[in-house]
């Protein structure tokens, strides 16, 4: 069987990060890197919000909000912590699209794709450490059965 890439002239990888960059076997590697990036980016959560005030509990007593029945979390979450929530929610998802747009819009190798998805990550969990340090869940109390 005739090697695939006539014009080939390293041996190296795109996905080793071996080659050359320039040849027919490092052009078509970078593509589908490209694509499965793209991919990843497209399967990401996304979530469309309406409004942010229809995504926020509806009962207010005394400046407190009535929590959502997970176990661990207050049953009256203060609505400055809700508030807070949620507009480091809306701050998240800027920050995420903003990502997606290195993802989407760059077609060759001057943005590193893994380090992209690894930022992504980063982001994701800053967020989630800072919202739990406003909601501050505590551990299950009693039997578990």
């Amino acid at each position: 069987m005739p090697f695939p890439y006539q014009s080939a002239v390293c041996k190296g990888s795109i996905w080793l990060g071996s080659g050359c960059g320039h040849c027919e076997r490092c052009q078509d590697e970078r593509a589908e890197m490209l694509r499965n990036q793209q991919r990843a980016a497209e399967k990401s959560d996304v979530h469309v919000a309406s409004e942010l005030s229809s995504q926020s509990a509806a009962s207010t007593i005394d400046g407190h909000v009535q929590g959502l029945p997970v176990a661990g979390y207050a049953r009256n979450v203060e609505q400055w912590k809700v508030d807070m929530v949620n507009q480091n929610k809306i701050l998240e998802e800027k920050v995420l699209r903003r990502v997606d747009e290195h993802v989407r819009e760059r077609g060759d190798t001057s943005i590193d794709g893994a380090s992209v998805q690894i930022a992504r990550r980063h982001v994701e969990d800053a967020f989630y450490r800072l919202n739990r340090a406003i909601m501050q869940p505590k551990r299950i109390q009693g039997d578990l059965e």
